[in-house]
């Protein structure tokens, strides 16, 4: 009797892949007692999504549209802005590859001021205040700085406070890369530090243009991926 569900159908390079993947096939489902086309499919999903289930579930909801690259990260920087006890995440460190992932995608992004909030408003005020805090923080180690990173650190806040005088509603596109260079030279400093996280969410969903391509869904999965083994999750 036909089946309803749903099929693919692959063609193979050569005679020899076909008999590899025909035997090592048949040697899987015999032993997990599944049928070939289980197996294929649960091949084929672990390579696409990943077997680390926190990941394979955020991926899945990736490539299945009900979420995008923009959402994924800013609901990563949201959850860490509410972490309490940063040891019991693998430390903030946990958290570096998906800034450094976010750095990456938004070169060629530009902060839009109008961006909707969703409730009526523009996100850029939230945005403001969060990325004062981060100024302020800086500004606050700025003063405590010593030797050769003393030049450096008042360099950066310096530009933070540059960068929070522009973040204003009727202000022009300002790049967004610059937030997340200045938080990773001073990681030290902002990687555990819950407005760092509140400022990046904002500054995720304000970026315009944000690839949403076959590249950024795979450098988003092995971030997520970077990200989670060191939060043992």
């Amino acid at each position: 009797m036909p089946t309803k569900r749903p099929k693919l159908n692959f063609v193979v390079s050569s005679a020899l892949s076909e008999t590899v993947i025909r035997s090592g096939l048949e040697d899987l489902s015999t032993i997990n007692r599944s049928s070939m086309s289980g197996e294929i499919e649960r091949i084929l999903l672990e390579t696409l999504l990943t077997d680390e289930s926190s990941v394979s579930g955020i991926m899945a909801d990736v490539y299945t549209g009900q979420s995008t690259v923009r959402d994924v990260l800013a609901g990563e920087f949201s959850d860490a802005s509410a972490v309490i006890d940063w040891r019991r995440r693998g430390g903030p460190d946990a958290m570096r590859p998906l800034v450094e992932f976010a750095s990456r995608l938004s070169a060629p992004s530009m902060v839009d001021m109008q961006t909707p909030d969703g409730m009526g408003g523009e996100v850029v005020y939230h945005a403001h205040s969060c990325w004062e805090s981060v100024t302020n923080l800086l500004r606050r180690n700025e003063a405590s700085a010593q030797g050769e990173s003393a030049l450096g650190v008042s360099l950066d806040a310096r530009e933070a406070e540059q960068r929070l005088a522009r973040l204003d509603p009727e202000g022009n596109p300002i790049d967004a890369s610059g937030f997340y260079a200045i938080v990773l030279r001073n990681w030290g400093l902002l990687g555990g530090y819950d407005y760092t996280y509140r400022s990046l969410m904002d500054i995720v969903r304000m970026s315009s243009p944000l690839r949403e391509d076959a590249r950024s869904r795979c450098d988003l999965k092995e971030a997520l991926l970077a990200s989670y083994s060191m939060r043992g999750e």
